[in-house]
């Protein structure tokens, strides 16, 4: 991945801290719509080529916020929706 060799990180570290700050740096340059499509892109080539689920609530989170989820979504989420990992 181009990304990862500019920034200096291993080609294979797909940790939450490291897709938080692509998609970070994605939300500079693209509507977060289409952040959501570049994700779940991601999370299956991923899975598909490095066999690592990426399955990362922040991140998940993060892009709700940013509105790639509805905002109807959001609001109907109660705390039994959340669930703690680690």
């Amino acid at each position: 991945m181009e990304w990862h060799r500019t920034k200096g990180v291993e080609e294979n570290d797909f940790s939450e801290k490291v897709m938080l700050v692509y998609l970070d740096h994605l939300l500079n340059k693209y509507a977060p719509s289409s952040i959501w499509c570049f994700y779940s892109m991601l999370r299956s080539s991923i899975k598909y080529n490095y066999n690592v689920d990426i399955d990362y609530p922040k991140v998940i989170l993060v892009l709700g916020i940013y509105g790639a989820t509805c905002a109807d979504e959001l609001t109907k989420l109660v705390l039994k929706d959340i669930e703690v990992q680690g």
